[in-house]
């Protein structure tokens, strides 16, 4: 089920659809925001956000007194403004959470005049959900491009099959490697990371990925693999747990890890939400971070929250870069054609 952020979201789009679709013309009245509230499906309070919006547009005005009218007439030619789509996955009490971007505010920059509609996709119906968008979106304008942030399998297949122009933030498996990617160069974190904490004496390590279902998973643990088969460690050095970011799962196998009395001394988190909840569960397990307990994790493509005092890799290059690297290599260029921008990263130590 969506939540009331991915109902607000994209609401000013579905609004100018809605007064397209009813042929209202300039002067003729709107709906009040409770009404738009009801229609919509969201809060009073998020459908007058809506509206105001396309007050400051000049789509509909707002007299004292005298309610909400339509501003100005939608010609054919605003039905052809191009709509740019960011698919962004939900992690109903997940650890991973990259809902916070700043990538709908930055496509602006690259999409002048665009709308830009930013959607929450439900863990259930997400496909359905993304359907749903897609043909809005399509319905309200040229849709441009999608750009979707870590999506499913069967999401990333849809806009495969539907030949739908996209760039996809974060890793593909192999057999869908024709949509353009932006990552973050894995293969470089693992190696900085794993180099960091051999260097410091450990030599019982621990991966834990965000999600399953991931290519970038892979690189990271084969890489980190590599750095300690070239330090003469064993094959058994690394241990990898999955929780696909449930706490209590993570929780457990943590707890069940620690106890064993050659436990890894050195873990290599997939987010800082998971280094977070590492180090929370350590502590609550008697382990000191970081004498006891070492904890690293990969920096996100769009660092916007404060880093943790702890190693973990950060993009040598911004997000806007990268996004005007991606648009520059499939523009213009068949689809069969594969791009990948890798994002290079740094070692920031941290406090340890």
């Amino acid at each position: 089920m969506a939540t009331g952020e991915s109902k607000g979201t994209g609401l000013p789009a579905r609004m100018m659809a809605d007064i397209r679709r009813r042929g209202l013309t300039e002067g003729d009245p709107y709906m009040t925001a409770r009404e738009a509230g009801e229609l919509f499906g969201t809060s009073r309070a998020t459908a007058d956000r809506a509206m105001q919006v396309l007050v400051k547009q000049g789509i509909l005005e707002r007299r004292r007194g005298q309610g909400t009218s339509v501003a100005k007439t939608l010609t054919p030619a605003d039905a052809t403004m191009p709509v740019v789509v960011v698919l962004i996955p939900e992690f109903r009490g997940r650890l991973s959470s990259p809902q916070r971007t700043s990538l709908p505010g930055l496509l602006h920059g690259h999409f002048p005049g665009a709308i830009v509609q930013s959607t929450i996709v439900p863990e259930e119906g997400g496909l359905g959900h993304v359907r749903h968008v897609i043909a809005s979106a399509q319905s309200q304008g040229r849709l441009e491009r999608v750009f979707a942030i870590s999506c499913r399998r069967e999401v990333y297949q849809f806009l495969i099959d539907e030949a739908i122009p996209t760039v996809v933030l974060g890793s593909l498996f192999h057999d869908q490697n024709t949509l353009p990617t932006i990552e973050v160069d894995r293969a470089g974190a693992a190696r900085l990371l794993t180099e960091h904490f051999v260097a410091k004496g450990h030599t019982r390590f621990l991966y834990l990925p965000t999600v399953s279902d991931r290519a970038g998973v892979h690189c990271f643990h084969d890489r980190a693999c590599d750095v300690l088969a070239k330090h003469g460690l064993p094959a058994n050095a690394l241990k990898m747990r999955i929780s696909d970011g449930d706490l209590t799962v993570l929780r457990s196998e943590m707890m069940a890890l620690l106890a064993q009395p050659e436990h890894p001394t050195a873990v290599l988190a997939d987010s800082a939400a998971l280094a977070e909840a590492v180090i929370e569960a350590a502590h609550a397990d008697g382990f000191r971070v970081p004498e006891d307990i070492d904890v690293g994790y990969i920096g996100p493509l769009d660092e916007i929250a404060p880093a943790l005092p702890c190693p973990h890799t950060r993009c040598s290059r911004s997000l806007n870069d990268a996004v005007a690297e991606a648009l520059a290599a499939t523009t213009g260029r068949p689809a069969v054609v594969s791009v990948c921008v890798s994002v290079p990263v740094e070692l920031a130590p941290g406090e340890d």
